[in-house]
């Protein structure tokens, strides 16, 4: 039996994966459904104790307890939303993130390219969304981690790595966004098991 996860899963364990390796201790999520794989890393992330993270329904509430809690401690913080209308609730703490020097990561999933001009549920123009409220906008699909090669993946997770850098060298906020596409999870596995999501802590370099 094939143990392969699907990309939207290897997606989401790369993105966790690069928070925890850029020092980013307190997440907060607004859980949805397109944000489920990269909720499950999250909650294994928690549960290895590589970061601390606290789940509020609103999405606008989640980003600005993100914020204050970089503000309190000095480091940068996350904060995860689902696709669709609820990115935009994340514009009035990313406007303060950027007035006041806070390095805020924010990251948003998405419905994949085909859906995009359909007219499909919960799907709006995500990219660059904050205009220059943000320092920078990429984007990432996860069907391009059905890629093979080391070295295709390695330059995905160098992507990812030099947004959050930027935010945290320069204390602004960025955006990630992440199309996910389906399946967003392993259906034959309903169990969060750690050897499914191989979440690392980096060693110190001390």
């Amino acid at each position: 039996m094939s143990t392969k996860q699907p990309a939207s899963a290897l997606a989401a364990q790369l993105v966790v994966q690069q928070l925890i390796d850029n020092g980013v201790e307190f997440v907060t999520l607004a859980p949805g459904s397109r944000n489920g794989p990269l909720s499950l890393a999250l909650v294994q992330a928690e549960k290895k104790g590589f970061l601390s993270l606290h789940v509020r329904i609103d999405e606008r509430s989640a980003a600005y307890v993100a914020l204050g809690a970089a503000i309190k401690c000095g480091k940068p913080t996350a904060v995860l939303t689902t696709s669709g209308t609820a990115v935009a609730n994340l514009f009035p703490a990313i406007v303060e993130a950027k007035y006041s020097s806070v390095p805020l990561i924010v990251l948003t999933a998405d419905r994949p390219a085909s859906v995009q001009g359909t007219g499909a549920n919960q799907v709006i123009v995500q990219r660059e969304i904050f205009g220059d409220y943000v320092a920078r906008s990429i984007e990432i699909a996860s069907e391009s981690l059905n890629i093979e090669t080391s070295s295709a993946r390695e330059a995905i997770k160098d992507r990812i790595n030099s947004v959050f850098s930027i935010a945290i060298k320069n204390k602004v906020p960025v955006h990630l966004n992440i199309n996910l596409n389906e399946p967003l999870v392993d259906r034959k596995s309903t169990r969060l098991n750690s050897s499914h999501i191989p979440l690392s802590r980096m060693p110190s370099s001390a």
